[in-house]
């Protein structure tokens, strides 16, 4: 099912309201330089002259915004669009490990533990 994914990475984030290490925040435990990123590409998509990504960061505030499971999905959908994360496992590591994760992928034991517990969840609850 499509929003399996999603539902897999929440549990697996299993936010409990804090803001992380590197300020991640949410039930995607999203960054502001992930969230700015996504916006990247949605002002590209757009392809709008109007639309700049100063425009897009206040229309899409991320402080008002990453608490929004819907509007962190479609941030993340950007995401993965624009480091071309076509798979699971790509949009795994490029979740999890930024804009790289997709390179570091096959050697990195944390990125591979992420793909494995979501893999796991998904498993479960097909």
């Amino acid at each position: 099912p499509p929003g399996l994914l999603f539902e897999a990475i929440r549990a697996v984030e299993g936010d409990d309201g804090s803001i992380g290490p590197a300020g991640e925040r949410g039930a995607y435990r999203i960054t502001r330089a992930y969230w700015t990123d996504a916006l990247k590409q949605w002002v590209k998509l757009v392809n709008d002259p109007k639309i700049t990504l100063q425009r897009a960061e206040e229309l899409f505030d991320y402080n008002t915004w990453v608490s929004s499971q819907q509007m962190c999905e479609a941030m993340m959908e950007l995401y993965w669009d624009r480091y071309h994360a076509d798979t699971d496992e790509k949009k795994l590591a490029v979740h999890v490990a930024g804009p790289t994760g997709i390179a570091k992928m096959k050697n990195s034991k944390e990125i591979q533990k992420y793909i494995q517990d979501v893999k796991e969840y998904m498993a479960w609850h097909q």
